[in-house]
């Protein structure tokens, strides 16, 4: 099956979020005693395969609930390089996407077509919108990891979205980094954003080939070709990624620091201990149970500043699809491995968004309570679920002592 981009952080929720109005008159920390991490695994750390995650303080642009990070990026085998702030860590995707703009004077090399020589052109679908550019190489680096050469996407307007694409869902175009951040890292439990199926298929169209800007058609792609997870090419380190963020209490901060330790027990510094596994299915989904219901393409990630699942709780005004119950909800789901037995029970909160958000009006704020309507038979587990745990993101095929990815564990 294609492997979908299934990161569901929106834009719009975003903005929502920063022009709610309300008041919270709370003086003490309700909340203040749940369980959690308190301090980030290897906080503070300078040791190569440590990045900082930055949640609450993304830049101008920067919305509620968005963990950032910055990347390197130069052109293939030079020192010409740019280091990128505010790039939204996003488990939900796969592949680095930058905008243009961001990359100041670093040029990089297009990826052409075996069909025709012609550049290879992306359209990349999110919940927010799609993002739209070129595929070109560059060498990127993670922390102090080695660089690794991959196919990135750049993310403009150069070329002319087809009408093919756009009947398939390419639409909203996120333009420049106005929605909130210079790119994206998709550091999911995947290696490719397509993968195999992109080698014989050209529908649903995400790859094109352009012979000029108004000219692009769809296109097959191999997997070298396409916009790979970085983590997955790093020679070693390159079996997943540990996020690690504190908790916060329900009256939430205005932001806060966590880190992604890259590689699960190939160093002294992320050895993973006792650990339940989740496996995924071949498009990463596993499965949650609520409200009696099986919600088989559940997914966890970082990128969406919710918990996103259907229910009948009341919504806010305005149409966001934002919960708006009247008094804080204390609620449960089972989350279930897709292929073995393991299952755990997972308490979480849903508050009133527009009071909880009142205080953080501006482009700031980690709140552990917010959740809004989602997708038939979907979960999303997004920021607030990793706020307060150190997770494990295993990389399909990738081995680690914990067992083979693709997996969620913690």
């Amino acid at each position: 099956m294609i492997r979908k981009l299934i990161s569901v952080f929106t834009v719009a929720h975003a903005a929502f979020l920063v022009g709610c109005t309300g008041s919270n008159t709370s003086s003490a920390a309700p909340g203040s005693n749940l369980p959690g991490v308190t301090t980030p695994l290897n906080q503070g750390s300078s040791a190569a395969n440590v990045m900082t995650v930055n949640v609450g303080n993304c830049g101008v642009y920067g919305y509620l609930n968005e963990p950032c990070v910055s990347v390197t990026v130069c052109q293939k085998g030079t020192n010409t390089c740019t280091t990128i702030p505010n790039i939204l860590l996003d488990t939900g995707s796969y592949g680095l996407r930058v905008f243009g703009s961001a990359l100041g004077t670093t040029t990089l090399t297009p990826v052409t077509s075996a069909l025709g020589s012609n550049p290879v052109v992306e359209c990349a679908q999110f919940g927010s919108g799609s993002t739209w550019g070129p595929v070109e190489t560059a060498d990127v680096i993670l922390g102090g990891e080695l660089r690794v050469t991959i196919p990135v996407q750049v993310i403009n307007s150069t070329y002319t979205v087809p009408t093919a694409a756009v009947n398939a869902g390419c639409t909203g175009l996120q333009l420049d980094p106005s929605v909130g951040y210079n790119g994206i890292l998709g550091v999911g439990v995947l290696l490719y954003d397509c993968g195999t199926y992109c080698e014989t298929h050209t529908s649903p169209e995400l790859y094109f080939k352009c012979p000029t800007s108004s000219s692009c058609v769809s296109t097959v792609l191999a997997k070298s070709s396409q916009v790979v997870n970085p983590v997955g090419m790093l020679p070693t380190d390159n079996n997943g990624v540990i996020l690690s963020m504190p908790k916060v209490s329900f009256i939430g901060v205005t932001s806060e620091t966590g880190t992604m330790t890259i590689g699960i027990g190939t160093e002294s510094n992320n050895a993973p201990g006792s650990v339940t596994v989740f496996n995924t299915d071949s498009t990463a989904n596993f499965t949650t149970i609520y409200n009696g219901t099986t919600d088989n393409k559940s997914f966890i990630d970082s990128g969406s500043n919710a918990l996103y699942f259907p229910d009948s709780i009341t919504q806010c005004s305005g149409g966001s699809g934002f919960y708006c119950p009247s008094s804080q909800l204390t609620l449960s789901a089972v989350q279930q491995s897709q292929t073995t037995s393991a299952a755990a029970t997972i308490p979480f909160y849903i508050g009133n968004t527009k009071t909880i958000t009142a205080p953080y009006s501006g482009y700031n704020g980690v709140l552990n309570n917010i959740g809004g309507t989602g997708g038939a038979l979907q979960f999303d587990w997004g920021l607030p679920f990793f706020l307060g745990r150190t997770i494990f993101v295993g990389l399909e095929t990738k081995s680690s002592s914990v067992g083979t990815g693709s997996y969620w564990a913690y």
